[in-house]
């Protein structure tokens, strides 16, 4: 079986779009006494903005952003510099009103054992570096970084020049408050990570932790991701179990191959049920594409794209999709209208009338030439209803750990090429797709998710020549 050249994709999502965790980090002005500026900030959901709360135990991901203001280059450590595993970047947590205490990271813990060599690197004016870790379990204190429900303060420093070990930069403060779970699915996981030891082993870092009883915790984890379907904590536990599973040669154990059947078995119905329509109420999604037309990457489209989506219980879903770049295709859209399980399309192009797509020639025509069809694009990427999906092939980290979930889809129809997908597994976002045979592939970066009032005339098909996406601050 031969992978395409885009699963070795870096995800490009960038600091402030990641997608991964986890509660709301609320950022303040950072105060630089140093020539450089430490900010960091919480990276939530691909896209979204900072929530404001999180549950007790619930992973909280941070990026750092170095950048120099000195006005020359400035040798400094890599972005490996800035990982608790190199010992030379610290998080500091503060509960309420009280004073800084040092996070004891698993990484960090594990460094300090450790002698490890951080690359250098010249930083030029106003270049940044970044990355980003999980903020969850205390090594020192044996528990959750936020243990009880409350307000909570973070800092982290950054002792960046490789030849005076004593010279730091101090970020911004940032803010977050947890709660317990109210939900009785998340009570009953959060008591069964307690009762089974398992706070060590919600984030990737858990593959750290030190402990010779790797495949029974992996055993126990897949049983928390098998018991509790619904709950937030489990999306945590799915890259954490991968990350183990990498660990001392446990891929070919049966509970590793378990985990990745089981990962096949669900990803088409998780990226339908919870990906870009799974949430009630109105929503604007933008993302950049770059879709490659053949197997050298010699002919290129990059563009983006603005998806208005609402949910409705009892009024079924509705897909607005319209290009905004390029140029030459701006204005192009394409309405899902998805009732009682029956998916409608219709186009619009500037200058034509509105068209709906009824044969299933014109549904499963290529988008914008890509890989992915009209009838992909317009129900919110649904494979359910023509392809079956393999065991996972592969999960990869991009340079901020965002992983993404490599599947090989079957069609279950003629007609339709095989194709790989590449799914980040936290909002369970489709971030790729190519062609299995062909060279087609697209790569897609969420840059903004919000919430937005949008009215149900908008979806109505005769209205789509009027449709201004400049009406919800959209350009």
């Amino acid at each position: 079986m031969r992978l395409r050249k885009f699963l070795a994709w870096p995800l490009t999502l960038s600091l402030a779009i990641v997608l991964l965790a986890l509660g709301s980090l609320e950022e303040k002005r950072s105060v630089a006494t140093e020539p450089l500026i430490l900010s960091i900030k919480s990276v939530n959901l691909p896209g979204r903005k900072e929530q404001k709360e999180f549950l007790i135990g619930e992973p909280a991901k941070i990026s750092f952003t170095l950048e120099n203001k000195l006005g020359k280059d400035l040798k400094v450590f890599t972005a490996a510099g800035l990982k608790f595993r190199s010992g030379k970047v610290a998080a500091f947590i503060a509960s309420g009103d009280g004073p800084f205490e040092l996070y004891s990271s698993i990484d960090s813990v594990y460094a300090s054992f450790a002698n490890i060599v951080v690359p250098t690197m010249t930083l030029k004016p106003n270049e940044q570096i970044r990355s980003s870790e999980f903020i969850y379990y205390d090594m020192a204190k044996g528990k959750f970084a936020f243990p009880d429900a409350g307000r909570y303060r973070i800092k982290v420093v950054h002792w960046y020049d490789p030849e005076d070990p004593t010279k730091k930069v101090e970020s911004n403060v940032l803010e977050l408050s947890t709660q317990a779970p109210t939900a009785k699915v998340d009570q009953d996981a959060l008591q069964f990570i307690k009762d089974n030891k398992l706070e060590p082993y919600l984030a990737p870092e858990g593959k750290n932790f030190p402990t010779t009883e790797h495949k029974q915790v992996i055993q126990k984890l897949r049983e928390l991701r098998n018991k509790f379907k619904k709950s937030i904590y489990r999306r945590y536990v799915t890259l954490s179990v991968l990350a183990l599973c990498k660990e001392d040669n446990l891929l070919a154990t049966e509970e590793c191959k378990a985990l990745r059947q089981d990962l096949g078995a669900e990803i088409l119905g998780t990226l339908k049920e919870e990906g870009l329509l799974s949430e009630l109420g109105s929503l604007i999604t933008i993302v950049r594409f770059r879709i490659s037309l053949d197997q050298l990457q010699a002919s290129e489209l990059i563009g983006r794209l603005a998806f208005f989506t609402k949910r409705i219980p009892g009024w079924g879903d509705r897909l607005l999709l319209y290009v905004l770049e390029p140029q030459t295709e701006r204005g192009l859209i394409l309405l899902g209208v998805i009732e009682a399980g029956e998916l409608r399309l219709f186009t619009f192009k500037p200058g034509t009338a509105v068209r709906e797509l009824v044969s299933p020639g014109e549904r499963r025509s290529l988008f914008l030439g890509g890989p992915l069809t009209l009838e992909q694009w317009g129900s919110g990427f649904d494979f359910t209803m023509d392809y079956t999906a393999s065991e996972l092939l592969q999960d990869r980290q991009s340079e901020e750990e965002v992983e993404t979930l490599v599947f090989e889809l079957t069609p279950t129809v003629s007609g339709l090429r095989s194709l790989y997908i590449g799914v980040e597994p936290l909002e369970w976002l489709l971030v790729g797709a190519g062609e299995a045979q062909e060279g087609r592939t697209i790569e897609l970066n969420y840059l903004e998710r919000r919430e937005a009032d949008l009215p149900d005339e908008i979806f109505l098909p005769e209205n789509l020549p009027s449709f201004d996406p400049g009406r919800f601050g959209v350009r």
